[in-house]
């Protein structure tokens, strides 16, 4: 894993826009990282976060640091 990267290569990103909690996600951020990085081959997914009430279930919080 880079030194900036938030999640491993191998766990799939997620690529709903309208999702209300996905600036706190990894999942979604590391996607804009993969861009900047011209990464080719990675798992994306559209967990749905815009239909769930709550936390959806495929959340992984950002680590303030």
């Amino acid at each position: 894993m880079d030194e900036k990267d938030l999640i491993d290569k191998s766990t799939p990103r997620c690529s709903d826009d309208r999702c209300p909690i996905n600036m706190f996600c990894e999942r979604y951020l590391q996607n804009r990282i993969d861009w900047q990085k011209g990464e080719k081959s990675v798992s994306i997914n559209d967990f749905m976060g815009r239909e769930k009430i709550g936390l959806c279930d495929h959340f992984l919080n950002v680590d303030i640091k």
